[in-house]
């Protein structure tokens, strides 16, 4: 009967080495709510072959800024109305905004420090 095979289950070891993500940071994941708990057969985890695709999205998360607070609560979010997952990039865009506001804003300082100490700024 269709719907009768059996789902694949990961190991943690596999979904470390599909995702590129040690083991023990899935672990860690998984104890502050980002990964949903998975089964456990004979006391070892097996996660879902969805898990690849959550980490993966996690990882892009990370990689674009966002503290594990944030990538929770925009994996939470992703199952809320869309209008919630965009409020939460938007309010992260203006966050990065103010910091390259504030990193341009450091750079003139230091351009123009050197100018006045050295007589002239580097490039």
């Amino acid at each position: 009967m269709a719907g009768d095979e059996p789902v694949e289950r990961l190991t943690i070891g596999a979904l470390a080495q599909a995702t590129g993500v040690t083991a023990s940071t899935l672990r860690y994941w998984e104890k502050i709510g980002l990964l949903p708990p998975p089964e456990r057969v004979s006391g070892q985890r097996r996660y879902p072959a969805s898990a690849v695709g959550l980490v993966k999205l996690l990882l892009l998360l990370r990689d674009s800024g966002f503290s594990l607070f944030e990538a929770k609560e925009l994996v939470t979010a992703r199952a809320m109305p869309p209008h919630t997952w965009r409020e939460l990039q938007q309010r992260r865009l203006a966050e990065l905004d103010e910091r390259i506001a504030s990193a341009q804003a450091a750079r003139a300082e230091i351009t123009s420090g050197l100018a006045g100490i050295f007589g002239s700024a580097p490039n």
